[in-house]
């Protein structure tokens, strides 16, 4: 279910022109006329949107007609707007690339332009990229060096900034690659960063380097690996794009994801756990054989990345603690934590984030796999009812997967099997959630929103 933004205005300054290196469009390499001729719009771009937000993160595909999901900033920031000339170029997708990688130091001023007017707080030059490839080995050099702790001394001049004609090909790049480009963002508290590849060539050569010369094989063989990354939506947005430039690939890939068997990662970090708390070889093969007892041989080839995770959760991400990294290579020597492997496994959590992601696309073939998925998550077997954490999660995920799957399959033939388990549920939703009445209230509503939308569509 997708968290709605809270409609506000957003005042902004009169544009102005900011000196600096310019790439005219009669110099560019013309390879794509229509392009070119969508990037000299950019001028006219001028309200806030996915990726250029100054108060608020939001994540938007803009190719299709999709609501922006907030994922955190300033509550009461103005919605995120998708320009149709941004959305054209998103639409032409591979074709498009070799332009926008072009301008990218494109500095011909846009109308959007922001005044950093909170009072305290900053805004800074930062040079924010999400590369192609998680190993660091295949990331380029030269980037990712100003953060939190340098920022305030990358200050904008003024505390002004016109967004550039480049900054908006290095959003849309972000969007047609499926990586999280930003060329404008809130940082908390009361502060702006800015990731400029007009301001900051490393940004552009890192695109360069990664997306030059990509062929729409390509394009779709990264978008394949993507869907099988264990990173959180990283693997929806992927479909997203599949579905749209290349759907009948789409297709397949989207039903393959939702047919994966189901498991339950909590167990799965429990086991992983367990192993790091002993430094013993024999209790890891030991602890290693009860897991794949217990949860089965693809769930417990996961732990070794479930033990990676857990080595760099703290805040030196670039090599697993020690005894986490003698572990892998005693026990699990042939793990490579950056490669993206298709396993036939899920959690009913990562499937909800692919039914939410195929939402707006039609599909029978996708509708037999969600209605599919439905029946196998209501039929799992509850957690112990002394875990009440476990039980909480085990239903939430439960019922988020339910309402996204009825909002889809409504009309379809199935109504009276939805209607039948949000009744059920809302008999129950009283009794539960304990001392979390938000909780409770919450899905109590959206159960009696789901039974009027279902009993509406069965008296028709």
């Amino acid at each position: 279910m997708r968290t709605a933004f809270v409609l506000a205005g957003l005042l902004v300054s009169a544009p102005a022109f900011e000196p600096g290196h310019h790439s005219p469009v009669a110099k560019s390499d013309a390879r794509n006329a229509n392009a070119e001729r969508l990037i000299g719009q950019l001028v006219d771009f001028g309200k806030p949107t996915a990726g250029a937000h100054p108060t608020a993160w939001a994540s938007q595909f803009m190719a299709i007609d999709e609501q922006p999901q907030f994922h955190g900033g300033i509550l009461g920031s103005a919605k995120p707007t998708v320009d149709p000339t941004m959305r054209k170029l998103v639409q032409m997708g591979v074709a498009a690339l070799p332009s926008l990688i072009a301008h990218l130091r494109d500095s011909r001023p846009t109308k959007l332009v922001e005044t950093h007017g909170f009072g305290f707080g900053a805004m800074w030059f930062s040079d924010e990229y999400d590369p192609r490839y998680s190993n660091p080995r295949r990331q380029p050099g030269g980037i990712n060096q100003v953060g939190m702790d340098i920022g305030f001394r990358n200050r904008v001049s003024g505390e002004k900034y016109t967004v550039k004609v480049g900054d908006m090909c290095f959003v849309a790049i972000g969007q047609i690659v499926d990586r999280n480009f930003c060329a404008l963002r809130y940082q908390p508290s009361a502060c702006e960063v800015i990731n400029s590849p007009v301001h900051t060539p490393a940004l552009a050569e890192a695109v360069k380097a990664d997306w030059g010369g990509l062929t729409a094989e390509g394009h779709r063989a990264q978008l394949e690996a993507d869907a099988c990354d264990l990173s959180p939506w990283r693997p929806a947005e992927a479909v997203k794009r599949m579905l749209y430039y290349y759907h009948a690939d789409g297709e397949k890939l989207a039903v393959k994801l939702l047919d994966r068997k189901l498991y339950d990662s909590s167990a799965l970090w429990d086991w992983a756990d367990k192993m790091v708390k002993t430094d013993d070889p024999e209790t890891w093969r030991t602890l290693d054989a009860g897991a794949v007892q217990k949860l089965g041989a693809a769930a417990a080839g996961r732990i070794p990345h479930g033990i990676w995770e857990r080595a760099n959760s703290d805040n030196d991400p670039k090599e697993p603690k020690a005894r986490e990294r003698r572990l892998l290579k005693t026990l699990f020597p042939g793990f490579d934590p950056y490669r993206n492997v298709f396993d036939g496994i899920a959690d009913v959590g990562d499937q909800n984030e692919i039914v939410e992601a195929v939402s707006t696309f039609r599909s029978a073939k996708i509708d037999a796999a969600v209605h599919s998925l439905f029946e196998r998550a209501i039929a799992r077997p509850m957690p112990p009812a002394e875990d009440q954490d476990a039980v909480w999660q085990h239903k939430s995920e439960q019922d988020r997967l339910a309402i996204d799957a009825a909002d889809r399959l409504r009309g379809k033939g199935f109504d009276a099997e939805f209607l039948a388990y949000f009744k059920k549920r809302l008999s129950e939703v009283g009794n539960e959630f304990g001392d979390q009445p938000y909780n409770r209230d919450y899905y109590r509503q959206q159960f009696e929103q789901e039974i009027r939308k279902l009993s509406k569509g069965s008296a028709t």
